[in-house]
């Protein structure tokens, strides 16, 4: 078999790996099903286009990208911030606070009815046995 010049690197040992593309390949064959249910849906975020894959529906995948483009607009607005890095690191605390927020608000409305529903499981155990013992 012809040596290639990938080959005589990694005989020489200066190349110690072979090349990224051909690991990428090999991941991609491995994983051949999870790319296979994917969608790939082009959006565009803060004037840049991605091509998303994903196995949700695409209008989904749409409405988050637009969720998205919608908060670094906002960032972008309401500061003077020069780098779109930052604009995308400040967007993505904006959503993260909205998301932790949530999260409290949920856990407290779960509570909420978690503590109202003992105190129904208790009134109603105390009748059942008021009326057990009559």
């Amino acid at each position: 078999m012809p040596a290639t010049r990938s080959r005589l690197r990694a005989e020489e040992g200066k190349l110690k790996s072979p090349p990224r593309r051909r690991r990428w390949w090999r991941f991609r064959e491995r994983n051949a099903s999870m790319f296979a249910d994917s969608n790939v849906v082009k959006v565009t975020i803060f004037g840049a286009e991605y091509a998303i894959r994903g196995d949700s529906d695409p209008e989904y995948i749409r409405h988050v990208a637009e969720y998205v483009d919608s908060k670094m607009r906002e960032v972008d607005e309401s500061t003077s911030v020069n780098s779109s890095l930052k604009v995308a690191i400040l967007a993505a605390l904006n959503i993260a606070d909205e998301l932790f927020r949530e999260r409290a608000e949920k856990e407290e409305i779960l509570s909420s009815y978690n503590r109202k529903l003992r105190i129904l499981a208790s009134k109603l155990d105390e009748y059942l046995h008021k009326e057990a013992t009559e």
